[in-house]
């Protein structure tokens, strides 16, 4: 494993994935027919409050748009992991190592939030079932995750 390019990778990426949450949000929304009024993937305070990037649109919100860009880091997270276990170019390998992280830490943030009551989370606004398929998600992510490290430390 080509550790630095790991590393800088999830790096890179941990600071774009608020706009690529902030997408999955607004890209639900769009799918329920809402007007998107505002996209703001940057950090900010409206009201005192800070954001590391927030989404208003019209209407009330929906559980799809609620969960939308945890829904992404799933498939993203899913796609990494089976395409380091594929790939034999050491680069492109430890290259995708490193996708893996954002989704892991976006959805451990969010599933952390909703059970420590924290603000309003996204995974707040949705049935506690909904947000407890999150949870066991972010087992599985942290395991796989720990799988990969070992794999590639101790088999090269």
């Amino acid at each position: 494993m080509i550790w630095w390019a790991a590393v800088l990778t999830a790096f890179v990426l941990g600071l774009l994935w608020t706009a690529v949450h902030e997408g999955a949000h607004a890209l639900a929304a769009l799918a329920r027919r809402r007007k998107v009024l505002s996209f703001k993937p940057w950090p900010h305070k409206v009201d005192g409050k800070f954001y590391f990037g927030r989404l208003t649109y019209e209407g009330r919100g929906t559980p799809d748009i609620h969960v939308a860009p945890y829904v992404l880091d799933a498939v993203v997270f899913a796609g990494a992991a089976i395409l380091v276990f594929l790939l034999e170019q050491e680069v492109a390998r430890s290259i995708l190592f490193g996708v893996l992280f954002p989704p892991l830490v976006n959805t451990g943030a969010a599933v952390q939030a909703r059970y420590r009551g924290v603000a309003q989370p996204d995974l707040s606004k949705v049935h506690w079932w909904a947000a407890l398929v999150f949870f066991y998600l972010e087992a599985v992510y942290l395991g796989v995750a720990l799988w990969v490290i070992a794999k590639g430390v101790y088999h090269g």
